[in-house]
């Protein structure tokens, strides 16, 4: 539901992400595979699930049951030194950093109630010698509407 419009806005905002960002399943076979990434940016979009936040009456407002609720988007990136986009984001990680939570943090997609806000994003461990996994953890608060 939200992956596919934050993939668009990262491959149209972040020069080293465009065509470079797979799904959930590419990165289960990636993992799977035991085999490090080849590229110098790979990355990975990961609907990340929902959290509701608790409602104060009964949620129910004219026959509809309402609750307020956060869905989050799970982007990792797997960086390496073997071509110039790798090169460059692993050279300037602050700013590609930077360049990624600008184009997701404070939009919103069209139908969505909030804007997307990081959670939090850091370096990850990961077993391969020479590659740098990064994560990125936003969330958008959205309305969940239930005619009962």
């Amino acid at each position: 539901m939200l992956v596919a419009p934050v993939q668009q806005r990262l491959e149209d905002r972040v020069e080293e992400l465009a065509g470079r960002l797979g799904s959930a399943s590419d990165l289960v076979a990636l993992l799977d595979s035991n085999v490090a990434p080849t590229a110098g940016v790979s990355g990975y979009l990961v609907p990340a699930g929902t959290t509701g936040v608790p409602t104060r009456a009964s949620g129910a407002i004219a026959g509809r049951f309402t609750q307020e609720v956060r869905h989050g988007v799970t982007l990792v990136v797997f960086l390496r030194n073997v071509d110039r986009h790798g090169k460059r984001a692993l050279a300037e990680l602050d700013s590609f950093a930077a360049a990624i939570r600008e184009a997701v943090c404070g939009w919103a997609p069209a139908g969505t109630v909030g804007v997307f806000e990081l959670q939090r994003d850091g370096v990850l461990q990961t077993r391969h010698k020479g590659v740098l996994a990064y994560q990125f953890q936003f969330v958008i608060s959205d309305q969940l509407r239930i005619t009962p």
